[in-house]
C-alpha cells in the first residue's frame, strides 16, 4: 500500500500520519483497526457479491443448456421408435426427424434438418398439391387428415410409399406451430399387392378365355369363381 503511496504522491500524507500519530481525531492504532474493519468489511461484501454473481452466471448457462438437453432427450425418444417421425414447421422445414426416418430416406440427419420437406422429399407430380393441403393445415383451415399414404423421394432418386399419421402441434397461444407425423414404409407391402392382383388379372383373362369349364372352390366347398 506504501509503494502504490508512493506512485500516486499519497506517500507524505502517509508520512505526516505516522509521525503526529493522529488522524482526524483518531491515533494511529486506532486508525488501523478502521481501516482493517473496513478492509474485512469491503471482502466480506467482495465474496459475496462474487458469489452472486457466480450463481448468476451458472443459473444463465443452466437455463441456456435447459434446452440442448430437452432436445436430446426428446431426440432420444424419438430414436427409439420402430417408425419414421418427422416434425415439420410452418416454413415446410423440417425441424426435427429420427434415426428410422434417416435410414428410410438415406440422408444423414444433418442433410435434412433445415430443408423444405416437399421442395426435397416429395416426387413432383404431387409436389403441388400436398403443399396446398399443407398451407390450409397451418393456417386451421382444415383438420389433419389422420391417416394417408404417399411416396417419398430418398437420396438414391428411388420412390417409397409411407402410411403417415399425422397431428398438429400448438404454442401457448394455441397457434399451430408445427405438424408431427409417424410414417411406415409399406413400399414391399405395396408392391407385394400390385404382384398379386398382376396375378389375378392375368389368371382371370386366362380364365375367361379358355374354351374349356374353370370352377374355383375355396376350403368350404364355396365357388369363388367360374369363368365363361
Amino acid at each position: 500500500m506504501y509503494l502504490i503511496a508512493v506512485f500516486t504522491d499519497a506517500h507524505q500524507m502517509i508520512d505526516l500520519w505516522a509521525e503526529n500519530k493522529h488522524f482526524a481525531g483518531l491515533d494511529l492504532y486506532e486508525l488501523f483497526v478502521l481501516l482493517i474493519f473496513l478492509g474485512v468489511a469491503l471482502s466480506v461484501f467482495g465474496i459475496r457479491r462474487w458469489r452472486e454473481a457466480n450463481y448468476e452466471i451458472t443459473e444463465h448457462k443452466r437455463l441456456q443448456k435447459a434446452p440442448e438437453e430437452e432436445i436430446a432427450r426428446a431426440q432420444n425418444y424419438l430414436n427409439i421408435a420402430g417408425g419414421m417421425l418427422v416434425v415439420i414447421n410452418a416454413e415446410g422445414k423440417v425441424t426435427l426427424i429420427n434415426r428410422k426416418g434417416c435410414k428410410i430416406l438415406g440422408y444423414d440427419e444433418s442433410e435434412i434438418v433445415g430443408k423444405n420437406w416437399f421442395d426435397t422429399f416429395i416426387p413432383e407430380k404431387i409436389k403441388k398439391d400436398l403443399k396446398a393441403v399443407f398451407t390450409e393445415l397451418m393456417s386451421g383451415n382444415v383438420s389433419p387428415v389422420e391417416y394417408f399414404e404417399n411416396p417419398v423421394l430418398t437420396k438414391r432418386g428411388e420412390e417409397k410409399i409411407i402410411a403417415w399419421h399425422n397431428m398438429i402441434l400448438n404454442d401457448e397461444k394455441g397457434n399451430i406451430t408445427e405438424t408431427l407425423s409417424s410414417g411406415e414404409d409399406i413400399t414391399e407391402r405395396k408392391q407385394a399387392e400390385e404382384a398379386l392382383r398382376e396375378s389375378e388379372e392375368k389368371f382371370r383373362s386366362v380364365a375367361q378365355s379358355a374354351t374349356d369349364t374353370i370352377i374355383s372352390i375355396d376350403s368350404s366347398g364355396h365357388i369363388i369363381f367360374w369363368n365363361k
